[in-house]
């Protein structure tokens, strides 16, 4: 808990990055309601989607991809590069638990403005769609919620990479763009070529944007849904474990950059 107040207050502290953050998201998702507006105009459905639910799926998609925006990795690089994980080392802490306890306080500042920007704009401007039932609503809470452990496994995996290279920046700007697509966060997995769907379907990116977005659409319910979310639940058991494997590796073989 005073990890995760501690991470609350410096949300506030660099409140500035992440509303540019949040502004160029938004940027984008207006940029993608545009295309779309053109798209369906000489057209009714494009792969079963209708004009409302492409609308519903940007803007719900832009909040789940912006709850997500918390930057573990590059935190963790630079205390490795300035040599502050030395004093984690020393402590009786969890690295791995304490990392994601901090998390939460940047998710707890951050996914309260997306709420926020949301409801504003998707349902005061552009006519977005509530979830289609009572249970679907439950259900997005719950995969959401799953997805946000899922996308800080996979951020902190990335971090970890620290501890074998200078610079895993680059790493990271890469890791966005990948997840940014394969998460169906640009366009819905839908409408990618069935080949690289399928390499989407068995990577870990579809269960933070696409599975969750897709049961507050309601094309993934019933039965179809709690597989979804067994499936959410074994990438992040799984991603968790092979985070604390890597851990277990670079605390043995650590070299301090700085400091």
């Amino acid at each position: 808990m005073i990890l995760t107040e501690q991470s609350l207050q410096s949300s506030f502290a660099y409140r500035v990055p992440f509303f540019m953050t949040l502004l160029a998201g938004l940027i984008q998702a207006l940029i993608l309601y545009s295309i779309w507006f053109v798209v369906f105009r000489s057209r009714d459905t494009l792969s079963g989607f209708t004009f409302a639910q492409m609308t519903t799926y940007i803007f719900v998609s832009y909040g789940v991809k912006n709850l997500y925006s918390f930057y573990t990795e590059a935190i963790m690089c630079s205390s490795i590069r300035d040599g502050s994980v030395a004093t984690e080392l020393i402590k009786p802490l969890n690295y791995q638990l304490a990392r994601f306890f901090e998390s939460l306080g940047s998710v707890a500042v951050e996914g309260l403005f997306v709420v926020i920007l949301v409801v504003a704009v998707g349902f005061g401007l552009f006519s977005m769609k509530g979830p289609v039932s009572a249970a679907a609503a439950i259900l997005f809470v719950l995969s959401a919620g799953i997805g946000l452990l899922i996308s800080f496994c996979i951020s902190y995996i990335v971090g970890l990479v620290s501890f074998w290279t200078t610079s895993v920046y680059g790493i990271i700007n890469s890791k966005r763009f990948i997840m940014d697509f394969l998460s169906g966060g640009l366009i819905p997995l839908v409408f990618f070529p069935p080949w690289l769907r399928s390499v989407a379907g068995f990577l870990p990116f579809q269960a933070v944007v696409h599975l969750p977005v897709s049961i507050y659409l309601g094309t993934i319910s019933g039965s179809d849904a709690v597989r979804a979310l067994a499936q959410q639940g074994l990438w992040a058991v799984g991603l968790w474990l092979l985070g604390h494997a890597l851990w277990s590796r670079a605390v043995r073989q650590v070299t301090i950059f700085g400091g």
